[in-house]
């Protein structure tokens, strides 16, 4: 038995309720549809075309200095159905990355990539392919870039393409941003940023590469793991170390000798490791 199977432990790892409970992906969910209900109630009021000049990403902004819109364009969308679209993508492609990186690293990961795709939307005008006042927004760059980092760090992760197809990871990022640049080749993308798309998927890609992990041919994030809370360390994912599997065996020892002779039974030594190993682990746990 391993000391995650513990009861104490998954006690205090488990409480009732606390704001670092709170996914990733409902993080990001939670403040773009925000950010959609300001931008109708603010459109409503009669201020949208404030909106598009001064929140939605254009280089002519970025030029006068209005250096939020980077990411202030992730919060707006083109209508409810834009809208709809990414953030059912952000459910599914959010719960691939958190098990790999915490919540921390995957809140990081999509502000990047979301930048990316700004900036992949202003290299695009400075080469005279959009105009300097045309706006950008949406959040689909920045869930490109989840999209490309799961791809590459656990690219057999099984996905349901339309909810039908069952597909690997690796190919429906493949298709997906294969499809981009062909657009963004052909000029065919209509009113898709399909800039910003692979400036995310860069950033996404750069992001693995930074990381140091090898590819993920073993790595898997099961399809059960979508639909629950994803925990920083994922079995799965990440093997034990000969020392930590040496420090598991050590604990359960412990806690078989408190079961039969109570707490007193062990040293201050022993009292001491326990204590050391319990809050690491409660550390290790935290968002």
């Amino acid at each position: 038995m391993s000391i995650h199977d513990r009861a104490w432990y998954r006690e205090q790892d488990e409480p009732a309720f606390s704001l670092s409970l709170i996914s990733a992906a409902w993080i990001l969910i939670g403040a773009t549809f925000a950010g959609f209900l300001g931008q109708e109630a603010t459109a409503n009021a009669g201020y949208g075309v404030f909106l598009r000049a001064h929140v939605a990403l254009s280089a002519d902004g970025v030029l006068r200095g209005e250096a939020w819109q980077p990411v202030s364009y992730l919060l707006l969308h083109a209508d409810l159905g834009h809208l709809l679209f990414n953030l059912i993508a952000l459910f599914f492609f959010a719960r691939v990355v958190e098990p790999l990186l915490g919540r921390g690293r995957t809140l990081g990961l999509y502000l990047a990539a979301g930048v990316g795709g700004a900036a992949g939307h202003l290299l695009w005008t400075a080469a005279g392919l959009a105009a300097p006042s045309a706006p950008v927004v949406g959040a689909s760059g920045a869930i490109t870039g989840l999209l490309a980092y799961g791809a590459f760090r656990a690219p057999r992760t099984p996905f349901l393409l339309f909810f039908l197809l069952p597909v690997p990871l690796w190919l429906l990022g493949a298709i997906f941003v294969g499809w981009d640049l062909l657009a963004a080749v052909q000029g065919t993308a209509g009113r898709v940023a399909v800039q910003a798309h692979v400036g995310g998927a860069a950033v996404g890609a750069l992001w693995f590469v930074l990381s140091g992990k090898g590819l993920g041919r073993w790595r898997l994030v099961p399809r059960a793991a979508l639909f629950r809370r994803a925990p920083r360390l994922d079995p799965v994912l990440d093997r034990p170390t000969p020392v930590e599997e040496a420090e598991d065996a050590e604990v359960d020892r412990l806690l078989d000798r408190i079961h039969v002779g109570g707490i007193d039974s062990l040293s201050e030594t022993e009292k001491e490791f326990l204590k050391r190993v319990s809050r690491r682990l409660r550390e290790d746990g935290s968002g």
